[in-house]
């Protein structure tokens, strides 16, 4: 049973879209996001993109949806796997992409989020992703108002 979960899983994966790194980079340079870096309490610079809704307004801020990449994933990534632009467009939200960390595996950057039991970089260097995304929160707070009880 446990084989054939994992070979349901491993193929499921593999039929997953990836996205390219240049279609990835359009999405910033066509304006869609804006890619930003955060300097957190424990030294690291965390990156993390946001896409602001049309239709916008600091009068009526937006609920806020924070979209975590898979292990061994990034932020570029989830942002075209996931959510598509219209529907935050359409339904009014903030996706907002953190980003985990990372380290080169086999010349490719592999970002984890610490999960207290498991993976990478992030759980071997015990980084604190609850302090970074709760930082990503203030931050955006401050430049881009959202509904802060509205939080996804």
């Amino acid at each position: 049973m446990a084989r054939s979960a994992l070979l349901l899983l491993l193929l499921l994966s593999a039929c997953r879209r990836r996205s390219e790194p240049a279609e990835q980079k359009t999405a910033v340079a066509a304006g869609k996001l804006s890619e930003a870096s955060l300097a957190t309490r424990d030294g690291r610079k965390r990156r993390y993109y946001v896409y602001r809704p049309k239709g916008y307004s600091a009068s009526t801020p937006p609920p806020v949806v924070l979209v975590l990449h898979g292990g061994g994933g990034n932020a570029l990534g989830a942002q075209t796997s996931t959510f598509t632009h219209a529907a935050a467009d359409r339904h009014g939200y903030f996706p907002v992409y953190p980003e985990g960390v990372s380290k080169p595996v086999l010349g490719k950057p592999m970002a984890t989020w610490n999960g207290g039991y498991c993976c990478g970089l992030a759980k071997q260097e015990n980084v604190n992703d609850v302090a970074f995304l709760s930082e990503l929160l203030d931050r955006l707070a401050t430049q881009h108002p959202y509904d802060r009880a509205r939080v996804h």
